[in-house]
């Protein structure tokens, strides 16, 4: 029993650095969140509804979206989709701005639309 403290410190250790690896990437067919190098959730830009900074304000969300936020919780992006189980998915990318408008190009290029927020 004197290694279940180390144990639980490293199994803490490992989520955290998880948490603080998520990156976001935009391929021309899908939004891709990596975590630890590998592609762990893919969402293709044809099913994107809409694209929001900030988060969904509506009570219902905090129990319909998926969360893959790291640790820039100021940073904060909504992602509607259009269909599946879980429509929001809640991401915080280093420049919410930038990644907003990489997005909306992707999905335009794509041959899609976008609404206005929510």
């Amino acid at each position: 029993m004197d290694f279940l403290p180390l144990l639980l410190i490293a199994i803490a250790a490992i989520i955290l650095y998880s948490v603080s690896s998520i990156r976001y990437r935009i391929t021309p067919e899908e939004l891709q969140i990596i975590i630890l190098g590998i592609a762990l959730r893919k969402v293709r830009l044809n099913n994107i509804e809409s694209v929001q900074k900030g988060r969904d304000s509506s009570f219902w969300n905090i129990f319909t979206g998926e969360n893959w936020a790291n640790f820039h919780m100021r940073n904060v992006v909504t992602i509607k989709r259009k269909s599946g189980l879980m429509k929001n998915l809640i991401i915080t990318p280093t420049d919410p701005d930038k990644f907003i408008s990489t997005l909306q190009q992707a999905i335009l290029q794509k041959g899609g639309f976008l609404e206005r927020g929510f």
